[in-house]
């Protein structure tokens, strides 16, 4: 058996790709402040992971609005945050 190299984050972000960049057009949507307020201070790695987990979680909570599968429809979007995986 081969051994899995990359993190479970990164797995687990690409299949939400359609939510995360809808999630960001809603932030860019908000102007500089709003681009400003969701990166201010993120410098590393585990740090961008971390508003990803967050834009994810809104989006969740929110209902997400679009049509995507998996996404917008109330119980239908099962986000598991990189540390539940």
């Amino acid at each position: 058996m081969t051994e899995n190299f990359t993190p479970a984050w990164r797995t687990t972000t690409w299949a939400h790709v359609i939510v995360l960049k809808r999630a960001w057009k809603r932030v860019e949507a908000e102007g500089k402040e709003g681009v400003k307020k969701w990166l201010d201070g993120v410098e590393s790695e585990e740090e961008w992971v971390g508003v990803m987990d967050k834009l994810l979680e809104r989006e969740r909570e929110t209902g997400g609005g679009g049509g995507e599968e998996g996404a917008g429809r109330e119980g239908s979007y099962r986000y598991k945050s990189r540390l539940d995986v």
